[in-house]
């Protein structure tokens, strides 16, 4: 049993921890804090490929980690080493279920990267310079997203949310965040929110979306601010106050009659609208010659939101 849970643990070393090597073949948990590594002579740790939990630290080395070695790991913490890109690029980790990329020089994610970690649950990006965070391409069980400290983040769209259906602590603290996605307010199991610093801009969607749920949903939000881009003043963002100072007006109905053509369509099925799907900040909704509301769901790979400006294909259910 003790030979199993064998670990290691090594702070503030001065010589080469390679020479430990060749008499560790089965360690199950290395953690390296200030400690020189020469990535090259331990051939991107697939000596290690009995590990399940790497913690490396502040520690100067040349990454390159296998993914024969990523397979088998269910806690991965890699803080401080002034990584560019994420290491499981191209790997798979089934039994991943703690994933820390904090203190990097990250600038974008894809979290569809964690697509075959089934067991995932946290996963912590803070500290980074992300400017993009892309959706996961199918739901992964994240139960706690950390995105603080990232000033560069200006958007998160909602695809990203309805990817992580499990979600209940989000950290946006110190972002540049400034609208809220409609896909964070379908979140029924979010108990937590974290969001010093952010400051929102006032929009007449999200206030109305945040005063139709319940108390204790529309509680998590009660402390953000929002400027309104019209008079400039700041508002409790689930203020309807707002609305006069926004302007909001009723719904405008844009199209051509001539134009559609006669189809029948089953309930619950998708289809693609070859029109301008907005600004996808916000909700598009289109109304059938049949009085039919139809829904734009964002596809998947069109976020951020301002990338999503230049995609004029929307998929829709109706």
């Amino acid at each position: 049993m003790l030979f199993r849970s064998l670990s290691l643990k090594l702070v503030a070393c001065t010589g080469s921890v390679n020479n430990t090597v060749p008499s560790l073949p089965r360690l199950k948990s290395l953690h390296l804090k200030d400690c020189p590594l020469d990535c090259a002579t331990v051939d991107s740790f697939r000596v290690f490929e009995s590990l399940i939990s790497l913690q490396i630290q502040n520690t100067l080395i040349d990454l390159d980690l296998s993914c024969d070695v990523i397979v088998g790991l269910e806690d991965l913490s890699l803080t401080a080493l002034g990584l560019e890109t994420s290491p499981l690029t191209g790997c798979s980790a089934p039994h991943l279920r703690s994933l820390n990329l904090s203190e990097n020089s990250l600038r974008a994610f894809n979290l569809a990267d964690l697509s075959a970690s089934s067991r995932l649950e946290v996963v912590d990006l803070s500290f980074n310079q992300l400017e993009n965070l892309q959706p996961p391409s199918q739901p992964i069980p994240v139960s706690s997203l950390v995105l603080s400290a990232n000033r560069r983040l200006r958007s998160l769209c909602s695809q990203t949310f309805i990817g992580l259906p499990q979600l209940k602590h989000l950290d946006i603290s110190g972002t540049s965040v400034a609208m809220i996605p409609t896909g964070l307010l379908e979140l029924t199991g979010l108990e937590q929110l974290k969001h010093a610093g952010v400051n929102l801009v006032c929009d007449c969607q999200t206030t109305i979306r945040l005063n139709a749920l319940d108390a204790g949903m529309r509680a998590l939000f009660s402390d953000l601010q929002c400027s309104s881009s019209v008079s400039g003043s700041r508002f409790n963002v689930t203020d309807l106050g707002q609305l006069d100072s926004l302007d909001c007006g009723r719904p405008k109905i844009k199209g051509n009659v001539s134009a559609w053509e006669r189809k029948i369509i089953a309930v619950n099925t998708a289809v693609v609208i070859d029109c301008d799907a907005g600004d996808n900040n916000h909700e598009t909704l289109w109304l059938s010659p049949r009085n039919e509301l139809v829904r734009r769901f964002p596809g998947p790979g069109s976020c951020p939101a301002h990338q999503d400006k230049r995609d004029q294909i929307g998929r829709a259910h109706v």
